[in-house]
């Protein structure tokens, strides 16, 4: 039985009900099925959508739409550059001259859901009832369900909404886990304590400027990531608007960046000669640094074992890398004399057996005594200008070798110099 345009409830046969025979109504009853209009029935080209099946599926030469059974409206759309991607299409409630159902597969209602490779069908499925949200529900088989958007209360702090947010949206795919990473990092430590509705323009868009300003690419996500909440805030009936509604992203100028800065062999020298008054061990770790151009990091961590005292090797552990072998000069090998004795980490912490760290106040004391140049420069710079020494030397250990020797000879030169100027 279907309902007509008249308020008379009629069989589709075009029987009146009060002349049906009992027994005629019964057999009706049983046999009977609603028919499905035009823009109700599945798309004759459709297909149970699995993961399995997406992932199997080639990209042809031509762009082709394939449709999914179990949620009517789903579509993954294939193109000839290989992307795929998953679409709700709601279907034009008209006829066609051949009475087939229609899709506005260019049209202005054609919403993207996401990339295949990203999304699963459950969560396609799951997109695409909730954009059918705002007037019908999709479900099996072309049935259409009329639905109510859930409500939530307009007195929530922003810490409930978030919790609400995620329950519906669970962070479980790539682009839900980089919105809770954005939440957590700027949105809850300032406004977690907020009213939702006291939380105006203003301030929405000073968090995104801060956030561009630490990263232009994390405001733009920032910006993204606020809309969306904030319509789906709306939905749910916990704001009246969207204070971000047709808002843009201001990128801020940057500055250059100024021009990289290298210490040279005269000023390595300096400060070889104001890391003797330093004391052990810094002088010996700063020396080993300047010497074969390898990280303090490695260089505190030396241990007895790892130093081959005859052949003069020193066997560099690594976490990510393979193990390194440095050939130490015998420049290095009299630095690290005094230590060879001694058992486990040769630079260990006064408080512990573990190394010692390379504080940040012995790099100050060294700009401070030797007051060249005067940009502030550090361990890291000090290594890469060894390291453009030694590269312009060849490469190998010959290399390491040769700067040793020829870092000695300039060094005792300045010596010798400085000597005839008093």
């Amino acid at each position: 039985m279907e309902k007509s345009r008249g308020a008379k409830l009629t069989w589709d046969r075009g029987l009146p009900f009060e002349d049906v025979d009992p027994e005629a109504a019964a057999f009706f009853d049983a046999t009977w099925e609603p028919i499905l209009r035009s823009w109700m029935r599945p798309h004759p080209l459709s297909v149970t959508l699995s993961d399995e099946l997406v992932r199997a599926t080639k990209c042809g030469a031509k762009e082709s739409w394939v449709h999914d059974k179990e949620c009517r409206g789903l579509v993954l759309r294939l193109r000839p550059s290989g992307a795929r991607g998953y679409y709700f299409l709601p279907g034009r409630r008209r006829y066609s001259s051949e009475r087939e159902f229609e899709l506005e597969y260019d049209g202005p209602n054609r919403k993207f859901i996401g990339d295949a490779s990203i999304y699963t069908v459950s969560h396609a499925r799951k997109a695409v009832e909730w954009l059918a949200n705002g007037g019908f529900v999709l479900g099996k088989a072309g049935d259409v369900l009329r639905a109510r958007v859930k409500k939530y209360p307009r007195r929530m702090r922003i810490n409930e909404v978030i919790e609400k947010y995620f329950e519906e949206n669970p962070p479980d795919r790539t682009w839900f886990r980089t919105v809770k990473t954005l939440f957590d990092h700027y949105v809850t430590p300032r406004y977690g304590g907020y009213w939702l509705a006291g939380i105006g323009h203003e301030r929405w868009m000073t968090l995104i400027e801060t956030a561009t300003l630490d990263k232009p690419s994390r405001g733009i996500n920032l910006h993204k990531t606020l809309r969306s909440f904030l319509y789906w805030a709306v939905r749910r009936g916990l704001l009246q608007a969207n204070p971000l509604s047709r808002t843009k992203v201001e990128i801020p100028v940057l500055p250059d960046p100024p021009e990289p800065q290298f210490l040279k062999s005269i000023e390595l020298c300096a400060v070889w000669r104001a890391a003797q008054g330093l004391g052990e061990p810094w002088f010996t770790m700063l020396g080993l640094l300047i010497l074969t151009g390898e990280a303090m990091e490695h260089i505190r961590q030396i241990q007895s074992n790892d130093i081959d005292w005859d052949q003069g090797l020193w066997s560099v552990e690594r976490r990510v890398a393979p193990n390194w072998t440095v050939r130490l000069s015998p420049e290095a090998i009299e630095l690290l004399l005094p230590y060879r004795n001694r058992q486990g980490y040769f630079f260990r912490s006064p408080r512990s057996d573990f190394p010692i760290n390379f504080y940040t106040e012995i790099i100050e004391r060294l700009r401070t005594d030797i007051r060249v140049p005067a940009w502030e420069w550090g361990l890291r710079d000090i290594r890469s200008a060894v390291r453009s020494e030694i590269a312009g030397l060849g490469e190998g250990p010959d290399a390491v070798l040769q700067w040793s020797k020829n870092f000695a000879a300039a060094r005792d030169q300045k010596v010798e110099d400085d000597e005839c100027n008093l």
